[in-house]
């Protein structure tokens, strides 16, 4: 029963420990990829999409891992129109989580 205790304890820290970082490092990560959207600079923006629909991934939030993968894939298939209106969407997810 201890050895479960502690195993659950140890996730639960692991799980606040990312949202921590997530978090922390939002707020910079966001401006990163709103300077690409607005170059457009397609190959940066899908990479940031890439990264941060993955950090969506681990935090569970799926709104954003939603509009990421959109943004990533419009980017990739060159599209800049639908980026920016994919950035779009992403950006008001970001600032609610902010």
């Amino acid at each position: 029963v201890l050895g479960f205790v502690v195993g659950t304890v140890k996730e639960f820290l692991v799980e606040l420990l990312q949202h921590a970082v997530f978090r922390r490092e939002l707020p910079a990560f966001r401006a990163e990829l709103a300077a690409a959207v607005a170059r457009h600079d397609l190959p940066g923006t899908a990479r940031r999409a890439h990264y941060l629909r993955s950090s969506a991934l681990v935090v569970q939030k799926d709104e954003l891992f939603a509009a990421c993968t959109e943004l990533e894939t419009a980017a990739t298939q060159a599209r800049p129109v639908s980026a920016t209106t994919a950035w779009q969407r992403c950006d008001l997810i970001l600032a609610r989580i902010l």
